[in-house]
């Protein structure tokens, strides 16, 4: 229940006083656990041959979590995996990897990443690029 000195104060200076009892620690400490959790599904789901969920985590990382040492070496991966696709052949999904690396905040109208191609378009990017990307896998 606010103190009646907080109740006395106009709203938007209680806004900014209850703002500033949060612990950012905390916040800082819950964010880097969820991004340490995050890299290590991604780690788990490479090794076991998901790419499209690896390639999903990995980008959740370097675009929701951008200033964390888990996008940094998500990043890593993902260069690396585009690399090991380029060299498999498949040309065309590593440049939709490198081409959302270099505009990892582009969205769609629905609001979701617009680069992430998966076989028959059940992903992020477009519908279309998707059926063609998932054809010549």
């Amino acid at each position: 229940m606010p103190s009646q000195e907080l109740k006395e104060k106009p709203k938007t200076e209680r806004s900014h006083e209850a703002v500033a009892l949060i612990d950012h620690s905390e916040v800082t400490e819950d964010v880097s656990r969820l991004a340490a959790a995050i890299l290590a599904t991604a780690k788990s789901l490479r090794r076991s041959g998901k790419i499209y969920q690896t390639l999903d985590m990995y980008f959740k990382l370097v675009e929701d979590f951008p200033s964390t040492k888990e996008a940094s070496l998500a990043k890593e991966q993902l260069f690396s995996m585009a690399g090991e696709l380029e060299a498999r052949g498949k040309t065309y999904m590593a440049m939709g990897i490198y081409h959302r690396l270099e505009n990892p905040n582009r969205m769609m109208a629905s609001g979701r990443p617009g680069y992430l191609l998966s076989p028959m378009g059940r992903s992020s990017g477009t519908p279309l690029l998707g059926k063609i990307v998932g054809s010549i896998l």
